[in-house]
């Protein structure tokens, strides 16, 4: 992905968490290009400085198993994203004091809570 496609992924994800829209795209990252359907939650840069948007996921292909469920997903990974018309309420589940968001939080769309002992492996990188 080049850096002007990634600038406007990056564009895209921060409106659709800041208007808590639904999303539609595929994550060629994964291999397989079917559709995919999300509720992004927040988008941030990870310790090794890659773009990262944590996502619910509610439809589509997953590596991950069972759906509903959260992933992590490589915005460089994301294709052909598109805002829908619906929106979301968000999930409760971020715990924005985790060591995973703690280089850059670009965007989110949810409230502090506090961390539980194994908040951080439940996450799934799809």
């Amino acid at each position: 992905m080049n850096a002007t496609q990634l600038a406007t992924d990056e564009a895209t994800l921060t409106r659709a968490i800041r208007a808590r829209r639904v999303v539609a795209g595929r994550y060629a990252a994964s291999g397989d290009t079917r559709l995919r359907v999300f509720y992004p939650h927040l988008l941030y840069r990870s310790a090794a400085g890659e773009l990262i948007v944590d996502v619910f996921q509610v439809d589509g292909p997953s590596r991950g198993g069972k759906l509903p469920d959260w992933r992590a997903l490589k915005v460089a990974g994301l294709r052909d994203l598109q805002l829908l018309d619906a929106v979301f309420l968000p999930v409760s589940r971020v715990d924005l004091v985790s060591k995973r968001y703690r280089r850059e939080i670009l965007a989110q769309c949810v409230e502090p809570r506090a961390a539980g002992p194994d908040d951080d492996e439940d996450w799934e990188e799809d």
